[in-house]
């Protein structure tokens, strides 16, 4: 039987290899932070200019979507929203462009060695970043498979009963018929929950079992399928280093959104700016570059 306090010395020893990979990236990127805040500096200003964009491209929405007009409702409405996915989808596109192109120097970076220039590697990820979105996107809808399959059955018994409810008929057996369909509908609906919430697990489960999916891309030279399956590994082998190091990180960006949910209600929007800035420009930086240090310890231990 194992001793309670030998496994509370490995957790404690786990929480202080993660403080230190994180602390160690810190200095790194302290020290040498100029030659690679560039990139951070571009996914911030894009991130802005594509938010002024989708609002003042959604603000026809707001006025003009209740018209029973066909044109104006293509127009003013389907178009927009259209164009909002369109530009979302480019944004999230060039954000992980550029994300992944810093990888290796910031790899460079944490191993003393020299920085090479991140736009020299951006061109080269427009494949790795579509395939990485196109290997999420697939993981995502595997997940709610289920509730779309259990969602789109049910629509029948939505759509039975709508059209009983708008029947004249009052009689005994169509209140039956309703009782029933009702029922029928809660069950699915209760089905729908318990489905989506399983998927809503699974989905986490494996986002932190592909944490280290672009690290394994760049840095590991795999393509996405053994980059998956290498990430999944490496986490499974290491799985309270990678815990900690998740809820670490979880837990210093969930702080950073209670602030600005509380700058915002407390109508203190001048220090929004600032805390944006020690989002994208020293917190994003730091989870990334002790994202790699942590990838090259675990590998080199494994």
């Amino acid at each position: 039987m194992v001793d309670a306090s030998e496994l509370i010395g490995k957790f404690f020893g786990h929480v202080v290899e993660v403080l230190d990979v994180i602390r160690e990236a810190y200095w790194a990127y302290r020290a040498s932070w100029r030659s690679v805040i560039t990139a951070f500096l571009v996914i911030l200003l894009i991130g802005i200019v594509f938010g002024i964009a989708n609002f003042f491209i959604g603000l026809p929405r707001q006025f003009l979507c209740d018209s029973n007009n066909l044109i104006i409702l293509l127009l003013f409405c389907i178009a927009p929203q259209l164009l909002q996915y369109i530009l979302n989808f480019i944004n999230g596109l060039i954000n992980l462009m550029v994300t992944m192109a810093v990888i290796k120097p910031l790899d460079e970076m944490a191993s003393g060695n020299k920085i090479s220039e991140w736009a020299g590697h951006f061109s080269k990820q427009l494949v790795n970043s579509i395939l990485v979105m196109v290997f999420r996107a697939v993981v995502t809808i595997v997940c709610f498979a289920p509730a779309i399959i259990v969602l789109i059955t049910n629509m029948s018994v939505l759509f039975a009963l709508g059209s009983l409810s708008k029947s004249n008929n009052s009689n005994l057996a169509l209140f039956g018929d309703l009782v029933g369909g009702v029922l029928v509908a809660f069950g699915g609906l209760a089905v729908l929950i318990i489905v989506l919430i399983a998927g809503f697990i699974v989905l986490a489960i494996l986002n932190f079992l592909l944490m280290f999916l672009e690290v394994e891309m760049i840095l590991g030279k795999n393509g996405i399928l053994q980059a998956g399956v290498k990430s999944t590994k490496l986490v499974a082998g290491n799985f309270w280093d990678a815990l900690i190091f998740s809820i670490v990180w979880y837990s210093i960006i969930g702080g950073l959104s209670m602030l600005t949910l509380l700058l915002m209600c407390t109508c203190a929007f001048c220090l929004m700016p600032l805390v944006s800035i020690i989002g994208s420009l020293i917190l994003s930086p730091v989870e990334l570059s002790s994202k790699i240090v942590l990838w090259r310890k675990l590998t080199k231990s494994g």
